[in-house]
């Protein structure tokens, strides 16, 4: 197995080359000598004297390693070989953030090997990460492949790129594979896990009911090697962190503008260094620059006629000013010291209360969201208009960024494209239309309206129409014909149907707008409805003439649509406004441009373009059915998300902007003397 290491560094030291030799078998314990050492000799056990055991704590390579945060080394004592410590921190919190700030302390400021089990992020954002916090450099730019860094800061981050790390972000990476790579890694001194996902996924093994088997054999592991283990999982849930039975937990949490973290040492249910059991430690998060500061201390009462002496300076962003160039190769830099209050930026997103335990999200990409949106508030200088069209200027590449990451380990790469069906081809440069009919709805309830009667009326809005969309029938590879007549409900495609005649005057029909008679082509999502429509004795079945198709799932794009929707209610939470027109603008994009689009090239999938407009149509035009059904009048649908009722509505969904949620946008009357 060959780990992969940071991205490539200029000629300089570089790491230890890795030993295909099995690992050696740990040292035995040392048995009491009768004459030196009273007890008891087995012949069948290896006993050990306390002085043996003890002398062991002060042997060469027990020395504990420092998180790169002085005020969390001092309540905890460091990383202390044979132990392993678990992070335990809900999506969006900066777990992550606090194992690269341990990896990057021990790898590039002190020259110590260390392994990063990747079962999340990438080895590209973990070199990133580690890179921009140690060079003060912005993540997202460095990240992105378009910072443009002064040379302090470039020096920075190819010292970075020099260090002994080593990251593994393979499939199926599981504590067999990370154990037979600490056996190849040599001079290992430690190993971190990033790790273990609380929600369960058949593709990630270290997630779900497989964690607590995990956590005990990173246990074992610490133990058989003499090694501190630094875990990450994505929950505070404390039934599970109880579970896990870590030696050291970190709980970590959001408090205001700072991340508070709980230590709990297993043998004293407190923190080893701290004062009192609740003692907690408070960092400040440096999003910006992927890292963790120090919150500085209060400082003591000056004695009377001394003059106070100033807080030490530091550099502001390194958008602004380089950061100092590490030493020389080969010179031990001095211990990083508690950091000065930094320079208020312009105000972001508020802080982001613990995420939702339900569902697995790909908090990578949630950060990174909360990091572009707060560099845009700084860039812009605070001006939330600014920052907004901004953001939404670079909408179509960062959304393309955050699918490819949702889609890390899948079995199908989105960038191979297959070759477009001449029936989704257009007919014209600019306007011209293909030959797919999409279920576009515009329609009214003309004999209601036409009505005396007196009706008071709601028009609602589906919230996030397009997202919500997201979760549909995708087709994975290339279209294929198939002139059976019959559906296969494994595969998804567009369809030529003859669709059966539509009698209800109350409701819309599921094709939607169309005013033209005959044969159409028409998507998967469509199809479906008018199924299930027949299904329940609205229509009768559409008779399918041909189909062109490919063996499909509704999971492409669930992870995207999760880690979306997640930090999309977040903002919403704290009015942040900034975010959630940034979000919509990617989303809706993420679908426009995913046809014949200039403004996107990295897909061609117009097949997944019509197929996700027309699942918000027949997402909408459910609703209009679940209304019918309850007993309401159904006065208008309009596009993907307006929905006209008469009634009462919040018997069947709840007020507010998620995406299970309706929003009403005014109210009017029909009928009566007001007609």
């Amino acid at each position: 197995m060959s780990p992969a290491a940071a991205p490539d560094p200029a000629p300089a030291a570089t790491p230890a080359p890795l030993s295909h030799e099995p690992p050696p078998a740990p040292p035995p314990s040392q048995s009491p000598s009768p004459s030196s050492t009273p007890g008891l000799v087995s012949r069948r056990r290896a006993l050990t004297a306390p002085a043996t055991a003890l002398g062991s704590l002060t042997a060469p390579g027990r020395t504990p390693l420092s998180y790169g945060l002085p005020t969390l080394d001092a309540a905890t004592g460091g990383l202390t070989p044979g132990r392993l410590t678990l992070i335990a921190a809900a999506p969006g919190t900066g777990g992550s953030l606090l194992a690269v700030s341990a990896a990057r302390d021990a790898a590039v400021v002190h020259g110590r090997t260390v392994l990063y089990a990747a079962s999340g992020p990438s080895a590209a954002d973990v070199s990133a990460r580690i890179a921009a916090a140690h060079a003060g450099a912005d993540y997202q730019r460095l990240r992105a492949g378009t910072l443009d860094a002064p040379a302090g800061i470039r020096a920075g981050i190819d010292a970075a790129g020099q260090a002994p790390l080593w990251v593994d972000d393979g499939e199926d990476l599981d504590t067999e594979a990370i154990a037979a790579t600490v056996g190849d890694v040599d001079g290992l001194a430690l190993l971190v896990v990033d790790r273990l996902q609380a929600a369960g996924d058949p593709a990630v093994p270290l997630s779900g009911d497989a964690l607590p088997a995990a956590t005990r054999a990173l246990v074992r592991l610490a133990r058989d090697h003499r090694l501190p283990v630094l875990a990450v999982v994505d929950s505070d849930d404390p039934a599970l962190i109880a579970a896990l039975r870590a030696d050291v937990v970190l709980r970590m949490e959001r408090d205001g503008d700072a991340a508070r973290l709980s230590v709990t040492d297993a043998d004293f249910g407190a923190a080893p260094h701290g004062p009192v059991p609740d003692t907690a430690v408070l960092l400040r998060p440096d999003f910006a620059h992927a890292r963790f500061l120090d919150t500085p201390a209060t400082p003591p009462a000056t004695p009377p006629g001394e003059t106070p002496v100033p807080p030490p300076a530091i550099p502001p962003p390194a958008a602004t000013q380089p950061a100092t160039p590490p030493p020389p190769t080969g010179t031990a830099p001095p211990s990083t010291a508690p950091a000065a209050p930094l320079p208020s930026p312009p105000q972001g997103p508020k802080s982001r209360p613990a995420a939702a335990r339900s569902g697995s999200i790909d908090t990578d990409v949630a950060d990174q969201i909360r990091t572009t949106v707060t560099t845009a508030l700084h860039d812009a200088g605070g001006d939330p208009q600014a920052a907004t069209n901004a953001l939404i200027k670079r909408a179509v590449p960062d959304v393309m960024a955050w699918f490819d990451h949702t889609r890390k380990g899948s079995r199908y790469e989105h960038s191979s494209f297959p070759p477009v069906n001449d029936l989704l081809k257009k007919t014209g440069q600019k306007s011209g239309a293909d030959a797919v009919w999409e279920g576009r709805l515009s329609w009214k309830n003309m004999p209601l309206r036409t009505d005396a009667a007196r009706r008071e009326v709601t028009a609602l809005d589906a919230n996030a129409a397009y997202l919500a969309a997201f979760k549909t029938h995708l087709p994975i590879g290339q279209l294929t014909h198939d002139d059976s007549g019959t559906h296969d409900p494994k595969r998804a495609g567009i369809h030529h149907i003859t669709p059966p005649p539509w009698h209800h005057t109350d409701l819309p029909s599921p094709l939607g707008d169309r005013r033209t008679a005959g044969d159409v082509w028409i998507t998967e999502p469509t199809l479906r409805l008018l199924q299930r429509c027949a299904q329940d004795g609205l229509c009768e079945p559409p008779a399918i003439h041909e189909s062109w198709t490919s063996g499909a799932t509704e999971n492409v794009l669930e992870k995207l649509r999760r880690t979306l929707a997640h930090v999309r209610r977040e903002a919403i939470a704290h009015e942040d406004e900034v975010t959630t027109e940034y979000l919509k603008a990617a989303y809706a994009k993420f679908i426009s441009t995913m046809g014949e689009s200039t403004y996107n090239r990295e897909i061609r999938r117009p097949d997944w373009m019509h197929i996700l407009r027309s699942q918000a149509f027949a997402n909408l035009w459910l609703k209009a059915r679940k209304a019918h059904q309850a007993g309401l009048d159904v006065v208008e649908v309009t596009g993907t998300d307006e929905l006209h009722l008469t009634g009462d509505w919040r018997r069947l969904w709840d007020e507010g902007r998620d995406l299970t949620e309706m929003k009403p946008k005014h109210h009017y009357v029909l009928g009566g003397s007001d007609q």
